[in-house]
């Protein structure tokens, strides 16, 4: 996400409230962007160790997938 948005950090929304992961800064043409959310994916080590088949980039993809523009 380089060059889409800066000063990313985490804030206080207050005791047990829940909110997006991160306040940024977009830039450019994503200058309107003020939040975005962190998913990472799983190692392949954990899921072979699980009895999992598949590739980080496969997970990437499923990941994307269930996000709603």
């Amino acid at each position: 996400m380089q060059g889409y948005y800066r000063n990313a950090r985490l804030e206080d929304y207050g005791l047990n409230v829940k909110g997006p992961d991160f306040f940024v800064e977009g830039l450019g043409k994503c200058q309107n962007v003020t939040h975005v959310k962190v998913k990472n994916p799983v190692g392949s080590a954990i899921k072979i160790a699980n009895g999992q088949k598949g590739s980080i980039p496969k997970q990437g993809k499923k990941i994307g997938a269930k996000i709603v523009y």
